[in-house]
């Protein structure tokens, strides 16, 4: 049985090149993925869950990197792709690059994604229906998705991007990556070109589509104070954005003398003590 077990892994290893690569221990049931470079030498990853006795290197075409299947599970490198058939898992397309590619099964879609750039399932994405509309935007038969948050819009036979990233629209509604905007107005609403956050219609302004309480579409206007970047004004009153929440990535601020308070937004907008100082547009 040893004299077995090290003529496995000899021959396994070789067809490595002692480089990069699965090692399959069929006796111990057990797959290690390894690696090789010259800062860390060889190092060894335990492949959590795969069948040695069914398991095998493949490769997709179109696709680089080292994948590995058993007869229930797909793996790249180490990692365990949650839910994917081995059976036909596959490539489909790339997204943003070549490297950060979308794959499907028969049953589902997947999207290499994260900073890790694990391939991961896209919920409630249709397969069969799943094509590309721009880099990092797909559609199917009823979702759009941005990513992996996939939205149902208001009318899908008429959905379609507008020329600022993040805007779109159909016959029914706006939407700002999938946030549609309360009651925009179709015939008068305008992308701001100054800051194209920001979005404004005949009765209000909106920031990544949330309405911005009580700030003038007609007087809205960017303006840029000596030192500062630039902030908005609407009449009298600055409006700056900046700060994080666990809600959104930037919250938008409302420069007000008469107030000290710091509510978190949106759409609650969060207030500053003292305005800025106002230069001419």
């Amino acid at each position: 049985m040893d004299v077995l077990r090290t003529a496995l892994l000899v021959v396994v290893i070789l067809a490595t090149g002692c480089r990069r690569g699965y090692v399959i221990d069929v006796p111990r049931n057990r797959v290690t993925y390894q690696t090789w470079d010259e800062g860390n030498g060889t190092q060894r990853f335990p492949v959590l869950g795969a069948d040695a006795a069914t398991f095998e290197a493949f490769e997709i075409p179109g696709v680089g990197g080292d994948f590995g299947r058993d007869a229930r599970k797909v793996f790249e490198r180490q990692h365990k792709i949650e839910w994917a058939d081995p059976k036909s898992f596959r490539f489909l397309g790339s997204n943003f690059r070549a490297d950060r590619a979308v794959f499907r099964d028969d049953r589902a879609i997947f999207m290499r994604y994260g900073v890790s750039g694990n391939i991961v399932r896209v919920e409630a994405a249709d397969p069969d229906t799943f094509t590309r509309i721009t880099p990092g935007v797909w559609r199917d038969r009823e979702r759009v998705f941005y990513g992996l948050q996939g939205f149902v819009p208001r009318d899908i036979a008429s959905f379609r991007l507008l020329d600022h990233a993040g805007w779109a629209r159909d016959d029914k509604a706006f939407y700002w990556y999938g946030r549609e905007l309360p009651g925009a107005a179709a015939d008068s609403l305008t992308i701001c070109a100054a800051d194209d956050t920001f979005a404004r219609d005949a009765r209000a302004v909106y920031w990544k589509g949330w309405p911005v309480p009580g700030c003038d579409p007609v007087t809205f206007q960017p303006v840029k104070p000596p030192g500062q970047s630039r902030v908005w004004q609407d009449g009298g009153r600055l409006w700056n954005h900046g700060g994080r929440t666990d809600r959104e990535e930037w919250i938008f601020r409302v420069v007000d003398e008469a107030s000290g308070d710091d509510h978190r937004g949106p759409p609650r907008m969060a207030y500053r003590r003292y305005p800025l100082p106002v230069a001419g547009p």
